[in-house]
């Protein structure tokens, strides 16, 4: 007589597949961290290439640069131009991750009702810096900068809006909590919008009036959250280097 046993396959219990399911979600968390931490810096990356490229093109015939890095207040225009702000309730410091050394913070703000605009050019020019939003505003008044008449803020969604003389807002929305590079473009009829080294909108050329200049807020209440840097006003642009 021939017998044959059969063995009996042992299945997973719940306690195992639960196990196993934690796992594979960790190491997924683990994954997709990663994953963000790189497209960071990437982008990071590609707006200081562009920075860099701007600079080298347009920083000789700079009407003003502001790094913040002396810690002054108010800040030292690098490009030697005499562009002193007449007040600055703002301070410096150096943040958590930092583009380049010190910033000066959003909470409150510089300002200069008498701004000489040495070598400032109305029909073509650019205004380049970091930011690093903490929070959206709820008001589109508040600014990041305000120079003669064009209005440079954030929507409650985080995208840049420049009012005033121009109305129009950019599509990318900037990421809170780290930085950002925002390069804005004026000539032949239009202003162009970057991010990050990427070209975000265009929109049409502002009509620039008065000698007012503030930075990180224009009256009370004005201010966005978060830190500015690495602030620069070139005499020319990208439309017409």
């Amino acid at each position: 007589m021939n017998i044959h046993l059969h063995g009996h396959a042992r299945g997973f219990t719940l306690i195992e597949l639960l196990v196993v399911i934690s796992i594979i979600g960790m190491l997924s968390s683990i994954v997709m961290v990663s994953l963000q931490s790189a497209r960071d810096k990437g982008r990071i990356g590609a707006g200081q290439k562009f920075d860099s490229s701007t600079y080298h093109a347009f920083g000789a015939d700079a009407a003003l640069i502001y790094d913040f890095d002396d810690g002054a207040i108010p800040p030292t225009d690098i490009a030697s131009n005499g562009n002193i702000l007449g007040s600055c309730a703002s301070t410096i410091s150096t943040p958590s991750v930092p583009i380049k050394n010190k910033a000066l913070t959003l909470s409150a703000g510089c300002n200069s009702g008498t701004f000489p605009y040495k070598k400032f050019s109305s029909s073509n020019g650019s205004v380049s810096f970091w930011l690093y939003p903490t929070s959206y505003s709820a008001v589109l008044s508040k600014n990041i900068a305000h120079i003669k008449g064009l209005w440079i803020g954030l929507d409650t969604l985080g995208s840049i809006v420049l009012s005033g003389a121009l109305n129009g807002t950019g599509s990318k929305v900037l990421p809170l909590n780290v930085w950002s590079h925002v390069f804005i473009s004026w000539g032949s009829g239009k202003t162009d919008i970057y991010i990050d080294g990427k070209f975000d909108n265009s929109l049409s050329l502002p009509v620039f009036s008065g000698t007012s200049f503030y930075l990180g807020s224009y009256d009370a209440g004005s201010t966005q959250a978060g830190y500015l840097d690495q602030f620069s006003i070139y005499t020319q642009s990208i439309q017409n280097p």
